[in-house]
């Protein structure tokens, strides 16, 4: 892995041509073997239910999944090309969990779900 410093660049686009690819595949066992004891399996992972019995909970106004990357519903954020958000109104007690995709930044961000604390 290599080591990023934050330094002032006189030439910028120099700087950014030195820039690691993005990531756009699932690293395997091995490339993660060094960083974590933890081994993750996508296969393990269950899209139609939880290994523990939980009943899923999908978002209860939009699924960011289905509009920003054009996949299945589903109960979580799975992508590196949207971020996810809480915002939490103290004045209110409501609590909104909006998303971003970050590929059309003029879109501006969803609200996905949201419920009172009150």
């Amino acid at each position: 892995m290599r080591s990023v410093s934050i330094v002032s660049c006189a030439r910028p686009r120099a700087c950014i041509a030195e820039l690691a690819a993005k990531r756009n595949k699932v690293p395997t066992p091995a490339q993660t073997r060094a960083l974590t004891s933890f081994t993750w399996k996508q296969d393990d992972d269950s899209l139609d239910n939880d290994l523990h019995d939980r009943p899923l909970a999908l978002p209860s106004l939009r699924n960011p999944m289905v509009e920003l990357a054009g996949t299945v519903a589903v109960p979580f954020v799975s992508s590196n090309d949207i971020t996810a958000y809480t915002v939490f109104e103290s004045g209110t007690g409501m609590v909104s969990s909006c998303a971003f995709g970050t590929r059309y930044p003029a879109r501006g961000p969803i609200k996905f779900d949201g419920f009172s604390l009150v």
